[in-house]
């Protein structure tokens, strides 16, 4: 298996910057990895939470959300796997 690290940087709190970051970079990775992991809470951006319940609960995100839905359509359009971290809403709680 070939692995694409992808330490890149993100914006805090900007999840279509860092959305588009990963788009690119399985784009740019298809042909080449099987897989491109990027890091803990990538999608927010690692700095992003501070603990108070106004500020994280409107950046967190569902499993179904259609952000992650479209990460999930890039992976199968080129084949390739991806991780990354997010801050997960479920319901009520993240």
């Amino acid at each position: 298996m070939r692995c694409a690290l992808a330490a890149l940087g993100f914006i805090n709190c900007d999840l279509q910057h860092n959305l588009q970051v990963i788009l690119d970079t399985m784009g740019k990775c298809a042909e080449k990895a099987d897989i491109v992991i990027f890091g803990e809470a990538f999608l927010q951006g690692f700095y992003a939470a501070d603990f108070d319940i106004r500020h994280d609960a409107p950046i967190a995100v569902a499993a179904d959300d259609p952000i992650i839905n479209e990460i999930r359509a890039k992976a199968r359009e080129c084949g390739i796997g991806v991780s990354f971290g997010f801050i997960e809403k479920d319901e009520d709680t993240f």
